[in-house]
């Protein structure tokens, strides 16, 4: 092979290993973006399932929801979903609740959850299934 032409092969090569860098950065942009439509579309199921919409008021502020609502949706999501395991961020971003009411319901002992040491908290299991509220 010529040394132009074994330049330009080089060139090339050097332009495909580029493009597929530049490939692979938009793949984990595209699939960041598929993973958050994807928690949209769960977090919407979760209300159309236990027919609620989010309450706004006209600052488009959540309005506070009735006592022991949270830890209903809470436990319902976690029923429906035997075993899992999620941080308080997934948690929210899956059911639609504030971060912070999340970790109010998981942070009372007798509601019935569990953290392991990897973050993620369980609903607690008994001999006759999940606890009851």
């Amino acid at each position: 092979m010529e040394n132009q032409d074994r330049e330009l092969v080089e060139l090339t090569v050097r332009n495909l290993r580029e493009l597929v860098r530049g490939l692979e950065v938009e793949r984990t942009k595209i699939e960041q973006k598929i993973s958050e439509v994807k928690s949209n579309i769960q977090r919407w199921e979760v209300e159309l399932r236990n027919g609620e919409h989010v309450d706004v008021d006209e600052e488009g502020k959540h309005q506070r929801r009735k006592k022991g609502e949270n830890i209903r949706i809470l436990r319902e999501f976690f029923e429906s979903n035997p075993g899992i395991a999620l941080t308080v961020q997934e948690a929210a971003e899956r059911t639609g609740l504030a971060h912070s009411s999340i970790q109010v319901v998981f942070m009372k002992e007798e509601s019935g959850w569990e953290r392991h040491e990897d973050n993620k908290w369980r609903l607690i299991q008994n001999k006759n299934g999940p606890l009851s509220s």
